[in-house]
């Protein structure tokens, strides 16, 4: 696998971060490198568990019209995402060996939504299943990302859904308010 130089990356993280402020995101960033290279974690994403080399993780909060499912059942429209987007030692470059993108999401806030399993902070796993993963190109941008990211929160895909009990129930509920 080629990798860009560390220095090189954060240098277009850096610019990428501003560009993420400009557009008004509130994000907190984690180095995960030592300067050389970056830190073996795992992590269950839609390929199953994983063992990723991570340079830096992303806290982004999203503002979409989303939904959650309270403990009552009741299903409410819910504003305010948070999501960590882990940036791969490989970045912005396509793993071949992998799923392909260098870049993993991981859900923190409950959600409802038939492609995003509920969040870490909800007790679920976080998985989000998403299309870009596998079509990744090296000029996507972590602004990019996020606003792609709300655009997934905004227009689920209930004919995708993800297999876990919540997220086919979301699929169902989805399906019913779309009509025949």
């Amino acid at each position: 696998m080629v990798f860009l130089p560390l220095k090189l990356i954060l240098k277009r993280l850096d610019n990428e971060e501003q560009e993420l402020r400009a557009m008004g995101y509130e994000f907190k960033s984690e180095d995960f490198h030592d300067g050389k290279d970056g830190r073996v974690i795992e992590l269950i994403t839609i390929n199953g568990r994983e063992r990723l080399n991570v340079i830096r993780r992303y806290r982004v909060t999203i503002t979409a019209r989303g939904y959650e499912k309270k403990p009552t059942g009741e299903i409410v429209p819910r504003f305010k995402h948070d999501v960590y987007i882990y940036v791969l030692r490989h970045y912005p470059l396509v793993d071949t060996r992998r799923y392909g993108a260098p870049v993993r999401f991981q859900w923190i806030t409950p959600i409802f939504h038939p492609n995003i399993s509920n969040g870490i902070e909800a007790g679920g796993l976080g998985i989000v299943c998403w299309h870009i993963l596998q079509q990744w190109i090296p000029s996507f941008t972590l602004p990019k990302m996020v606003e792609a990211l709300r655009s997934l929160v905004e227009n689920p895909n209930p004919d995708d859904a993800l297999i876990f009990p919540e997220t086919s129930e979301a699929a169902r509920w989805f399906k019913r308010r779309r009509g025949p």
